[in-house]
């Protein structure tokens, strides 16, 4: 049977469907909570067909079933049937609809939207919507909890709203009444915007050499002025030599998808994709595309190539090196062909791929005996039924503990992996080489601070080994910004682990 089946025969040793506040369905156990579990019979759900046994915790009611009794498709099968679409049209009709909504964004859990009016949104209806676990109110937002799938509803509520990134487009009424030399004026400025930094960068670097030049420190024609010139003009060629090599040599294919268009856009100098998207996270490949601007223009000044006008950035920057009484095609050509072959061919043979290794991933799989987890934080240990969030003091998120921090310091509790480190570092997910997925969630509401308190020391993807430090936080900054520090610490995947529970200032996960 499927676990709406399970759910409706349970129902009567429930209390009835108006007892039961929410269900979610976490590997073979079926999750319900009660609202008054003084009316739930626990002996008889015990005994319930296709029960294999039941645990109680905090008004939470855990029921696994049986493997013979678990549908074919297998215990995450509700999960697989979950129609994102649906739950984000659900969402929006209940928030107060569409045009009540000023912008959404997410963070680990949660979908925030801005609505103009909260009193339009029916919280309890919301509460209770296939896909929702709870709703929250705070910092002028309206909260849906979500939980794993926040990413998926998240860009489903996007798209039937036509908001990119999350802000609400123009009207098409308010566009067709737009000014056209305004809008023309626009879409001039929309086109610029991505080279506004390399632009910018050029700019302060011709800035910088015209400043020279007046000083008589760097006169015209003279090597160094040449090698200034070329750093400012042809730097694009080195940058994009080292994402060629990266994209033909990764057998990862979300950085394939965008190494391809940063290289091609870095041809004609728009290398902000390269740069951000590719070789700056990659700390070693970026340094690498610097060695090669540096080679260019070393390049330039011995062979006593002159910029004759600046004609533009990238493959347009070597109009600029023809002289119009000589031109000297093949130099202007080499100018290019010299930074971008050093690049390549260093990128390709330096380059190498971070992949966690398969063996580090079938153990984050597998549950082994019995764990236990220090507090990854210095502080004092808090029940997390005294968390002032309910959607963790509810434990709907899981159960752990929470910690009222020290010391900004957040530590590797076990060795294993950071699956995930959110963008505004306020949160990260690991999980254990026993098996044990952990999340630590630094502070309520921080994630609205934008990562500005946090410095990060490792990334989605990492290796991690007990005592680690995995990151950084300014506590006197979060209570500035008027957040609270407390930090819920749960492990999210206590269907697969079993039990989970608190002494002193551990976690005991397992038998």
């Amino acid at each position: 049977m499927d676990q709406e089946q399970l759910l409706q025969k349970a129902l009567p040793l429930l209390g009835g469907r108006e007892n039961v506040s929410r269900t979610a369905v976490r590997s073979d156990d079926l999750y319900i909570t009660v609202k008054d579990a003084g009316v739930v019979d626990l002996e008889t759900l015990g005994t319930l067909e296709g029960v294999e046994k039941t645990e109680y915790s905090r008004n939470r009611i855990a029921l696994r079933q049986k493997e013979e009794s678990l549908p074919k498709e297998g215990p995450d099968m509700a999960k697989k049937k979950l129609n994102y679409s649906k739950v984000a049209e659900n969402i929006i009709a209940n928030v107060g609809g569409k045009e009540n909504i000023s912008s959404v964004r997410h963070c680990i859990t949660r979908v925030r939207f801005r609505l103009k009016d909260e009193g339009k949104a029916d919280d309890s209806i919301v509460k209770d919507l296939e896909g929702v676990i709870s709703v929250v109110h705070g910092g002028g937002e309206y909260m849906v909890v979500i939980g794993d799938a926040v990413a998926d509803v998240y860009e489903a509520v996007c798209n039937q709203l036509g908001m990119a990134g999350g802000v609400a487009e123009e009207g098409k009424d308010q566009q067709d009444k737009t000014n056209p030399a305004l809008k023309l004026l626009n879409t001039v400025v929309a086109s610029i915007g991505p080279c506004l930094n390399l632009i910018c960068a050029g700019g302060i670097v011709k800035g910088l050499l015209s400043l020279l030049e007046m000083s008589s420190m760097v006169p015209a024609g003279t090597g160094m002025h040449t090698l200034i010139m070329a750093i400012g003009c042809t730097v694009s060629f080195a940058q994009i030599g080292v994402v060629l090599a990266m994209y033909l040599k990764s057998r990862d294919e979300e950085l394939k998808g965008i190494a391809l268009p940063a290289f091609l856009s870095g041809i004609f100098g728009v290398t902000e994709p390269a740069i951000y998207g590719v070789t700056l996270p990659r700390i070693k490949m970026f340094v690498l595309s610097c060695i090669g601007g540096a080679v260019c223009g070393a390049f330039i000044s011995l062979t006593g190539t002159t910029m004759y006008q600046f004609t533009g950035l990238g493959v347009f920057a070597i109009l600029g090196l023809l002289s119009p009484e000589t031109p000297k095609v093949v130099m202007a050509i080499l100018c290019a062909v010299v930074p971008f072959a050093f690049s390549f061919l260093a990128g390709f043979v330096l380059y190498k791929e971070e992949i966690v290794s398969e063996d580090a991933s079938d153990q984050g799989k597998t549950i082994r005996g019995r764990a236990e987890i220090e507090a990854p934080v210095a502080g004092q240990i808090v029940p997390l039924s005294e968390v002032p969030d309910e959607t963790f003091s509810g434990g709907m998120l899981g159960h752990g503990f929470a910690v009222e921090p020290t010391e900004g310091k957040v530590y590797a509790p076990f060795d294993g992996v950071c699956e995930m480190m959110f963008d505004t570092l306020h949160a990260m997910g690991l999980r254990s080489d026993q098996g044990v997925a952990l999340l630590i969630h630094v502070g309520l509401e921080t994630v609205s601070l934008n990562g500005k308190p946090f410095t990060a020391h490792v990334k989605s993807g990492d290796r991690i080994t007990r005592g680690q430090l995995l990151l950084e936080f300014d506590m006197d900054a979060i209570r500035v910004a008027g957040c609270s520090l407390i930090t819920p610490v749960l492990v999210t995947n206590e269907g697969e682990t079993g039990s989970v529970t608190v002494e002193e200032d551990r976690l005991i996960v397992g038998a």
